[in-house]
């Protein structure tokens, strides 16, 4: 029994990688950082760049940055700086999310208070909670189904060192639910 656990745990894990995304909600960590060689100035002025928001009634911001993966609530978001005090950030003063669009994204705002801090930042770490489902129990039956599938082939590989995890099956359910970024899948 926990031979086949830890499969379904493989199978599991090898899905998410995949399709790009957490198949049960769970609370994200994600730091955008910088190496040494981009702590300057310009490397990230691209990011901070202001351009006309939507409405063009002269209201600056910068560039929508896309979460890696569904997001149901951005929790924090907290701004590092090199020999200071971390600085948490706040919601639709410091920058504005959109958690409708595919992927979710959040945009900083071009706030002066803060400028200076967000062109010297060494990292900026997200913490949100994301996933396909709330529970195990609802996450969609064709991915379950997968999951059967790539445990079925595991537990009847026969010891062969060559296995076929993606069988067409397998294949055809991760294609209907993998994210599409900018014209291809990841």
């Amino acid at each position: 029994m926990a031979l086949m656990q830890s499969y379904a745990e493989m199978a599991t894990q090898y899905i998410e990688g995949v399709i790009g995304e957490l198949l049960v909600s769970a609370p994200v960590k994600w730091t955008i950082a910088r190496t040494p060689n981009e702590n300057f100035n310009h490397y990230f002025k691209a990011l901070m760049m202001p351009t006309m928001s939507f409405g063009g009634n002269s209201f600056l911001t910068g560039q929508w940055i896309n979460l890696p993966g569904r997001a149901t609530s951005l929790d924090s978001m907290v701004m590092s700086r090199p020999a200071q005090a971390d600085q948490t950030l706040v919601e639709n003063v410091d920058y504005f999310t959109d958690l409708n669009s595919k992927p979710a994204r959040f945009q900083l705002s071009w706030n002066q208070d803060i400028y200076d801090e967000m062109a010297l930042f060494s990292s900026i770490t997200v913490n949100f909670t994301g996933g396909i489902a709330d529970s195990p129990e609802t996450v969609p039956m064709d991915i379950q189904m997968g999951i059967i599938e790539i445990v079925k082939n595991m537990m009847y590989s026969g010891g062969s060192m060559t296995m076929d995890i993606d069988s067409p099956m397998v294949q055809s359910i991760i294609r209907n639910h993998q994210r599409v970024s900018f014209g291809s899948r990841w």
